[in-house]
């Protein structure tokens, strides 16, 4: 079977079918309005948002709370001697034991059974 060759007006014609919204193909500036996240803010809307703030401080128990929000603490227990250490977080274990917390988190979620020696379980 051989190739068919497409002639310019041919591929031209084919992209726009595939390519055609509900309005119609698109411009450059369409597209490039659409990428952009947002647009660039005046100085004028800087300043009001800067004197909105200004003054206002944040409460340290509000930042810890954020902090320790998705820390749920964990067990991990040696399989050879059967020391159990608790952590506060995967993260906070993974420092700890060398080791990724991709492998804490596949051995809490049951995917497997032990990671570099240890078990893990919540707290």
């Amino acid at each position: 079977m051989q190739k068919k060759e497409y002639t310019q007006e041919e591929i031209d014609k084919i992209f726009d079918d595939l390519h055609a919204g509900p309005v119609g193909r698109r411009t450059e500036a369409q597209w490039d309005s659409s990428f952009r996240l947002s647009q660039p803010k005046s100085d004028e809307f800087k300043a009001s948002i800067s004197k909105l703030h200004r003054g206002k401080k944040v409460n340290k128990s509000v930042v810890e709370n954020l902090k320790n929000k998705n820390r749920i603490a964990i067990i991990a227990t040696n399989i050879l001697t059967g020391e159990s250490i608790e952590y506060r977080s995967q993260k906070e274990a993974s420092i700890a034991l060398n080791m990724y917390v991709v492998y804490i988190n596949n051995v809490l979620k049951g995917r497997y059974k032990t990671a570099k020696g240890y078990t893990f379980t919540y707290a």
